[in-house]
């Protein structure tokens, strides 16, 4: 059976603004990261400092990013009625 994650916090990258670095806690407590420095180290040294600013508690929660407002059809050009009006056309 594979084991259950879940994320615990998330870090932007300081050297790609468009990136940002999951910790995860698995069903056993244990903490992983997506960074290069945790997924290229061996298992038995492996960290980094996302999860130690997690397992230390030092760590700042990421505010997630707010959900872009939807434009209704008229802000979008109108519904398919108003289209074939402009167009002089039936529906």
């Amino acid at each position: 059976m594979a084991k259950s994650y879940r994320e615990v916090q998330r870090f932007p990258s300081k050297s790609n603004p468009s990136k940002e670095y999951t910790v995860k806690v698995d069903e056993n407590g244990d903490l992983s990261c997506n960074c290069p420095a945790w997924t290229f180290k061996k298992n038995d040294a492996r960290t980094c400092k996302h999860v130690q600013s997690v397992d230390s508690g030092v760590a700042t929660p990421v505010p997630a990013a707010a959900p872009a407002p939807q434009a209704g059809s008229r802000d979008k050009g109108g519904t398919l009625t108003d289209l074939f009006a402009r167009l002089g056309k039936d529906e």
